[in-house]
This record gives structure tokens, sequence and C-alpha cells, in this order.
């Protein structure tokens, strides 16, 4: 079931809050945008992404489109697929220790499915990106949009969730963030092909 608008915005407010904790912050145009905003950037993702802001270190010679890129890979891909898993093994830690109410372990795992899926913005999450590579490859379902990885997350997540109401079913857990954790490797691994082709 997707989560309500409200729930949506609370992610995003989530996702705002764990990229712009104690940590650099830079106000900075992105390129070829026109508002300035604010990026902040924690471990090694975010400092790739601030660099491809700044055009520093590897990005120094790069044109302003390259970095874009950069950035939003780094932020719409990365992190949201780190943020997900996060939340996912969250769950899993919470179920363990007897946190079985929806407010407790449900919630880190439905937060865990509102991060992959973008909640309304699946275009603009590890889910879209999913769809866009399984077209790439030929790997989506008979719709011709929908990536056949992505069938197999969504009914993870499902089963996942049902692992943890009531009672806690470990294996069944387990079992379901790791179908959700190689249906990631799975996209991403054909991300690279797809762009190290166009090197």
């Amino acid at each position: 079931p997707a989560p309500t608008g409200a729930a949506v915005a609370s992610v995003r407010v989530a996702l705002a809050a764990r990229l712009c904790a104690p940590r650099r912050c830079l106000s900075r145009k992105l390129p070829g945008a026109s508002d300035q905003g604010v990026f902040c950037a924690n471990g090694a993702d975010g400092e790739a992404a601030l660099a491809a802001l700044e055009g520093t270190g590897v990005w120094a010679a790069a044109g302003d489109g390259a970095r874009a890129e950069a950035v939003e890979k780094t932020v719409l891909n990365a992190l949201l697929v780190q943020v997900t898993l996060a939340h996912l093994s969250n769950a899993m830690t919470e179920a363990e220790a007897g946190l079985l109410s929806d407010n407790d372990a449900a919630h880190e795992w439905d937060e865990g499915w509102a991060y992959y899926t973008g909640g309304e913005a699946t275009a603009d999450a590890p889910y879209g990106t999913a769809d866009k590579r399984g077209r790439n490859y030929g790997t989506t379902l008979p719709d011709g949009v929908t990536a056949r990885v992505n069938q197999e997350i969504m009914a993870a997540f499902v089963s996942g969730l049902a692992a943890m109401r009531g009672s806690y079913d470990a294996g069944a857990a387990q079992t379901a963030f790791n179908t959700i954790k190689q249906g990631i490797q799975t996209t991403y691994l054909q991300a690279s092909l797809q762009y190290a082709r166009i090197l």
C-alpha cells in the first residue's frame, strides 16, 4: 500500500534533515538551475556531490552539464539507496528487539519503501531508475514500462512488512531484505553498463 501524501511529505522532510545534519553545507546555484538552494553533504557520496557542485577535485575541468548530472545521480541514486537500506536494517533491528507495533519496525520498513519508490515521484527515485534501465536492457514486464526487478522488490517490501507485524519472522525479513538489495544491485549494474558505453 502506498503511503499518504502526508507520509510522503514527512519522508521528504526526513531526507532533508538527514542530508543537512552537522556537516559541510553550501549555498550554491546548481549548474543550469534558475534558483539557488542549500546542498549539504555527509560521507563519501555527499562529498562527491559537493565536489561536482563546486567544480573541484575530479570535477574541476568538467562542464556544467556533467557536474549537474553527477549531483543528480549521487543525490537521487546513491543517497536514496543508502537511506532505503538503512531503514530496512533498522526495521529488522527493532523487530528483533520486539518493537512490533506499526509505529516501530513496520514504520521503519515503510520508510524504506518510501525512499526507494520516491512516494508519488517514482521517476526521481531508485524505482524510476530501475524502470529506465529495464527499458534499456529489455528486462521489463510485458507492459514495457515496469522493470521486472521492481516487481520482485515490491513483493519483497510486502513480505518483509508482513514478517514484522504481530510477531517477527527473522528469516522472512532477511529474505525480503536480500531480495531488495539484490534487485538494487541489478539496477545499478545495468546503470553502470549503460553509462560506461557512452564514456
